[in-house]
C-alpha cells in the first residue's frame, strides 16, 4: 500500500520553522510578532500562531503538531484539518483576550505567541475523532486516547486557574483551553464523532467475520439498526445468511440494496436475486428503470433484469437498444421477438427507427 503524505500538517510545520528564522534569536522578536490583549492588532492574532522565540517551545510543539496533524489530517481531509488549526488558534487567542482583558491587566499587556491554541484545536478534534483509540504509554500498558486529554485538559484548566490568583507564567492556559473547545466544536461540526463510531463498528464487524457467520450476522444486524441503509454492512450480512442457509431473510436484505441502489458492488443485489428467484418480486417499473440505469455501466445485469420481464414490450424495446450496436445478432433476436409478440406495438415501430437495418 502506498504510503500517504499528511501535506497540510508539513506545510504548518514548515510554515513555523520558516517563521522561526526571523523570530529565534531576534531581539523583542514576541513584540513584533506576538498577539497583546492589552493594544490588539487583529493581524497579529494570526501571526503569532506561527510564531517562537524558544527552540524548545519551538520543538515541543511541532513535536505534538507531528503526532496529531497527520492523524487528523487523514482522518477530515487537508482542507478541515487547517481550518481546525486556524480555528483552534484565532479562537484561543480570543478567549485568552477576553481572560486576561477582563481578570489580568498586567498579563493582557505581554505579547502572545506560539502554535499551541492551534495545536490544541487538534487536539479537540482528535479527543471526539479518535476517543476509543489507546495510547500507549508504556511496554504492554495503554490507556485510552480520551483519559490522557482529560489529564491535559485538567492541567490546562488548574494552570489557568492558578495563574488568576498568582502563579503566573509564560504559558497562556486560557488560549490552549480556547483552542481545544473551538477545534471540539468543529469536530462536532464535522460530525467526527460519528466517523469514530462508524469505524468501531467496522471493527467489530470484522472481527466478528473471522468468527462465524452467526456473530458475523449478530454483528451486522446491530449496526444496521443504527443505520439501515449501510450498503456495505447490508452487504456483508447477506453473505453471512447465505452461508447460513437463511434464505428468507438473505432475500430480504438483499432486496433492501437493490431497493437503495441497484448498481452497488456491480449490481449485487441483482445476480443475488436472481439466484433466489426472486427478481419478479420487483414491482416491472422499478426493474425497468434499474435497467435503463445500468444500461450503460452493467449491460450483462440490466440484461438480465430485463429478461426477468418476460416479453413485456419495454423491456423487449430495451434489449434491443441494449446490444445493437455491441452486439447486433443478439440485438436481432431480440427484434425477432418484438416484432412476434408484440406487431403492432409503439415500442416495435419505434425499434424499428432507431435500428432500421434489424428489420432487413
Amino acid at each position: 500500500m502506498k504510503a500517504r503524505i499528511p501535506y497540510a500538517t508539513l506545510a504548518i510545520i514548515i510554515a513555523n520553522l520558516v517563521v522561526a528564522c526571523f523570530t529565534i534569536g531576534v531581539d523583542r522578536a514576541e513584540w513584533s510578532w506576538g498577539f497583546i490583549p492589552s493594544s490588539p492588532d487583529w493581524t497579529k492574532l494570526f501571526a503569532s500562531m506561527f510564531a517562537h522565540t524558544n527552540p524548545l517551545h519551538l520543538l515541543g510543539n511541532m513535536v505534538f503538531l507531528a503526532a496529531v496533524g497527520p492523524a487528523v489530517e487523514f482522518a477530515a481531509g487537508s482542507l478541515r484539518m487547517v481550518i481546525v488549526y486556524l480555528a483552534g488558534g484565532i479562537i484561543g487567542g480570543l478567549v485568552h483576550y477576553a481572560m486576561t482583558t477582563a481578570t489580568q491587566p498586567s498579563v493582557a499587556a505581554v505579547p502572545m505567541i506560539g502554535a499551541s491554541a492551534a495545536i490544541a484545536g487538534l487536539i479537540g478534534y482528535y479527543w471526539l475523532r479518535f476517543y476509543r483509540k489507546k495510547v500507549p504509554l508504556a511496554p504492554k500498558f495503554h490507556v485510552p486516547v480520551y483519559v490522557v486529554v482529560i489529564v491535559w485538559l485538567v492541567l490546562q484548566l488548574a494552570g489557568a486557574l492558578m495563574s488568576q490568583i498568582q502563579f503566573y507564567g509564560p504559558v497562556a492556559y486560557w488560549a490552549h483551553l480556547g483552542g481545544f473547545a473551538g477545534g471540539f466544536a468543529l469536530a462536532l461540526v464535522f460530525k467526527a464523532g460519528k466517523e469514530a463510531e462508524n469505524e468501531a463498528w467496522q471493527s467489530h464487524l470484522e472481527t466478528a467475520s473471522e468468527i462465524g457467520p452467526a456473530a458475523q450476522a449478530e454483528a451486522a444486524r446491530a449496526y444496521l439498526k443504527r443505520n439501515p441503509n449501510d450498503l456495505p454492512t447490508l452487504r456483508n450480512l447477506s453473505a453471512a445468511l447465505q452461508i447460513l442457509g437463511d434464505k428468507h431473510e438473505e432475500e430480504r436484505v438483499v432486496m433492501r440494496v437493490f431497493e437503495i441502489d441497484p448498481s452497488f458492488d456491480k449490481a449485487f443485489a441483482i445476480d443475488r436475486l436472481a439466484v433466489l428467484n426472486a427478481l419478479r418480486k420487483i414491482p416491472q417499473r422499478k426493474r425497468l428503470k434499474a435497467a435503463q440505469e445500468l444500461a450503460d455501466s452493467n449491460s450483462r445485469s440490466a440484461e438480465v433484469l430485463l429478461n426477468s420481464l418476460g416479453n413485456h414490450p419495454d423491456a423487449l424495446a430495451m434489449l434491443v437498444d441494449l446490444f445493437a450496436v455491441g452486439d447486433p445478432e443478439r440485438a436481432k433476436q431480440y427484434f425477432k421477438q418484438l416484432e412476434i409478440d408484440h406487431a403492432l406495438s409503439p415500442q416495435l415501430e419505434a425499434a424499428k427507427s432507431r435500428w432500421p437495418q434489424l428489420s432487413n
